[in-house]
This record gives C-alpha cells, sequence and structure tokens, in this order.
C-alpha cells in the first residue's frame, strides 16, 4: 500500500459536467489509473475540493495536503488533469520550487503526464500549458462579466443579495430586476432623511434605528453603508465594471443621496478643545473678548502634543491655556475657599503660595550665581517637604469635609462657577496680570 500516495481533486462547480471534469469523473479517471498501474492509495488520502476556483492555491483540502508535503510525508500527488491543480504560471512555480524541487515530491496528471521539467524546453512547455488554463479561466470570467451586463441591460438586477426593501419582480424582458414596493417607500425615503440631516455618529444612528425597530431589522453599521451608498436608490445601477442610468425606479433623488453620503461619516466638530476662561478673558488694551488658538507639535515617535492659547486678533498676542490657569485657579480656589468654608483654609493656601515663591527664589539665586549648590538644593529640598506635609493636610481636609475647589473641579463645573460668579477677567500683556472682575 503506497502510504505516501495522495490524490487531490477539484471540481469548480458541483455540476461542472460541460467539460467532463465532475468529482464522479476524475474519481473514475484517477481509480482507472492507479488500478493499471498496480498503485493503492488508502481511503484518507484522497482530498477533495468541491466548488474551489483555480484562480489561486487558497483552498481548504489543498492546505491540508500542502502541509502533509512540508512535514516530508508525501512522495507522489496524482491529479486527473493539471488544470484541475493549477491554472496560473505562478501557481506552476510554487508547485515546481515547494513540491518537486525541495520535498522531492512528483504530481503526476493522469491525461496530462508528470508536473515538472528537466531542462529548458520542458520548462517552457509547462509555462505554455499554464499561460493557456490562465487564458482560459480570464476568458471565462470576461465572458461571465459580459453575459451580467447584457443581462443588466435588459432590466435585471445581476448581484445576488438584493438592497434592503427591495424585492425581485419581472420587467419587461428582465426576469431578475427589482422593485421597491409602495409600503417600504416611505421608510427608505425615511433612512436617508435621518442620515442627510441629523448630525451624529454611524454607531448612534444604528442604535436609533433599531430603538424604534425601523423596517422591523437588525441594523448594523455594515449594511447601513452599503444602504446609503447603494446607487441603486436613486435609479443606478453602478459595478466595479460598468454603470447603468435609469437601471431601476429610484425612491430618491441624487442630490438626496449625496447628502447622505456626505453626512454618513460625521464625526463632529474636530477642534473640540476645553477652554476654561472661552469668552471670560477681555483685552486690557482694547477690551476685545480673545479668542482660542491651538498648536500641535509632532515629536519624533509621530505623536504630538495640543498646546492651547488664548489670543488678541486686534493687538496680535496670545497666552497659553496653562499660564492662565497657573495665575488664576489659586487665586479663585482661595475666593472660592473663603465663600465655603470660612477661614479654616486660608492660612494653608497662603502658606502653599509662599512657599512656591521662596522655591522660585531660591532657584533664581542659583542661578545667578549669589547662593551656593548645596545651601540653595537644602533650602528648596526643606521648602518641598513642608509643601508636601502641607498638602497632605489639605488633601486630609478636602476628603473629610467633601471640599472640592475650583482647581479640582471637571471642565463642566468650572465654567459653571466662571458663568455664575465672574463678570469678565482683564489681562494685561505689557504686566502680564489679570484681574478678576466678579459679579
Amino acid at each position: 500500500m503506497g502510504i505516501k500516495d495522495f490524490a487531490y481533486i477539484r471540481c469548480s462547480t458541483t455540476k461542472q459536467v460541460k467539460d467532463g471534469n465532475t468529482i464522479e469523473v476524475q474519481l473514475k479517471g484517477i481509480q482507472d489509473y492507479i488500478t493499471k498501474n498496480n498503485i493503492e492509495i488508502p481511503h484518507g488520502n484522497w482530498y477533495i475540493d468541491g466548488a474551489q476556483s483555480a484562480k489561486n492555491l487558497n483552498r481548504r483540502e489543498f492546505k491540508k495536503l500542502e502541509n502533509i508535503v512540508k512535514n516530508g510525508d508525501a512522495e507522489r500527488i496524482f491529479i486527473y488533469k493539471r488544470d484541475r491543480l493549477i491554472r496560473d504560471v505562478q501557481d506552476l512555480y510554487t508547485i515546481q520550487n515547494n513540491f518537486v524541487v525541495d520535498k522531492r515530491v512528483k504530481v503526476i496528471s493522469v491525461k496530462d503526464g508528470e508536473i515538472a521539467w528537466h531542462n529548458a524546453n520542458e520548462e517552457f512547455m509547462q509555462v505554455v500549458y499554464s499561460a493557456k488554463d490562465k487564458l482560459e479561466i480570464t476568458q471565462a470570467s470576461e465572458r461571465t462579466l459580459d453575459n451580467l451586463y447584457m443581462s443588466a441591460l435588459k432590466g435585471n438586477y445581476t448581484i445576488a443579495s438584493i438592497p434592503i426593501g427591495a424585492r425581485r419582480c419581472k420587467r419587461g424582458d428582465a426576469k431578475k430586476a427589482i422593485e421597491f414596493p409602495d409600503e417600504n417607500v416611505k421608510d427608505i425615503v425615511f433612512v436617508f432623511d435621518y442620515i442627510a440631516d441629523v448630525k451624529c455618529s454611524l454607531q448612534e444612528r444604528v442604535d436609533y434605528l433599531n430603538s424604534i425597530q425601523h423596517m422591523a431589522i437588525k441594523w448594523t453599521t455594515h449594511n447601513l453603508t452599503r444602504m446609503i451608498t447603494n446607487p441603486i436608490y436613486s435609479g443606478d445601477f453602478v459595478t466595479k465594471r460598468y454603470k447603468i442610468e435609469n437601471h431601476t425606479p429610484g425612491v430618491i433623488t441624487k442630490e438626496k443621496q449625496n447628502r447622505a453620503i456626505k453626512n454618513l461619516y460625521y464625526k463632529g466638530q474636530r477642534n473640540t478643545y476645553q477652554y476654561v476662561f472661552k469668552d471670560i478673558i477681555h483685552c486690557d488694551t482694547c477690551d476685545t473678548i480673545l479668542d482660542q488658538q491651538s498648536t500641535k507639535k509632532r515629536k519624533r515617535n509621530g505623536k504630538g502634543k495640543i498646546y492651547l492659547y488664548y489670543y488678541c486678533p486686534a493687538c496680535g498676542y496670545r497666552v497659553s491655556e496653562s499660564t492662565v490657569l497657573s495665575e488664576l485657579e489659586g487665586r479663585l480656589d482661595r475666593r472660592f475657599m473663603l465663600q465655603e468654608h470660612g477661614k479654616f483654609l486660608k492660612e494653608a493656601v497662603e502658606r502653599k503660595t509662599r512657599i512656591k515663591r521662596l522655591i522660585n527664589f531660591y532657584n533664581q539665586m542659583y542661578v545667578s550665581g549669589k547662593l551656593e549648590f548645596e545651601l540653595a538644593v537644602g533650602e528648596i529640598e526643606k521648602l518641598k517637604q513642608d509643601y508636601k506635609e502641607l498638602k497632605i493636610w489639605t488633601d486630609k481636609y478636602y476628603k473629610d469635609n467633601d471640599v472640592i475647589v475650583f482647581s479640582r473641579m471637571s471642565y463642566r463645573a468650572k465654567r459653571i462657577y466662571l458663568e455664575s460668579h465672574v463678570k469678565y477677567i482683564k489681562y494685561n500683556a505689557k504686566n502680564l496680570k489679570f484681574d478678576i472682575i466678579y459679579k
């Protein structure tokens, strides 16, 4: 028994009878050949790919056979005809290199002989045969596409899956045309109007249609996208190969479909950055409300950081959001705490402010050379330790008394507090000073 002998059979369709390449014909042909040559192939060594095209080698049963060859467990592979295994020059060289040369496996065709070569003339003939098979499959594909085009010209809808809300019908010579029933037209128009007019994310649209159980189907981002982008709803039938205008009576206008497609992937405004003091800061020189501006500094790793600014369109200067926060948060914190908690935290906040100023002072003294390094570091470390202990104490107070100061508020809470307590903020660009005018 030839344990290392295998047979491979492929059929493009289960009803492929015209060219005599049915699975039964191939089975009988290989069985007669191996019986005549006293070869026996075990029952488990037969691999059959049904309804598989030969345009490439990506076939389920062939992949199993290929793994057996890679493991060195095969010596001979029998096929009925060469086009049952390969129909492409590139696949021919794959078989020659991976099977014949690397693993010493013989690929034998019952009708065409061994698929291999040992000299340039044999290689040329094998390439010619494969190119001929490739030409045949390409011509067959083109004939199929041409037939589909001629069928579509008659009014047939030649795509297997019909659009949402449509049904098959007969129209003139077309036996597989489609139409949109009157009871579905209103629902289809509603979907296109909703997509064209309402601005929200694609997933939010899907959730809404499912929530109202529209047209009694399960909506997904996939089928909604296919529906909106399908030109058949406006009357045109479009494929990768051709376009037929006024193919089917449309239910919407092309202008409405274009608006729906444009609005389908709406993602909102791009620059939704959170400016805490938006429309509150005024220029002290010209009394203009400062506008918002953002820049992005890209780093080598491709990532970038967003920098937010307030700028005066009249005077031309700008100030960063971080600068405004560092200057105003402490002052707003003190006012907020005095209003809400009296004098309990006033001393702690003032001590924090003094410590920060002293740290900056010692840093400047060291940089200017007026203070030795050891002394400056020692003083700064003491101040940092005091600041840390003070922060621990204030954090504990915040937690025990449920205190939320301005600097610890959310963006929305900060905006609400500013709108209710602050009339406007004056910014003097020359002196870099902020004046808070409360209500």
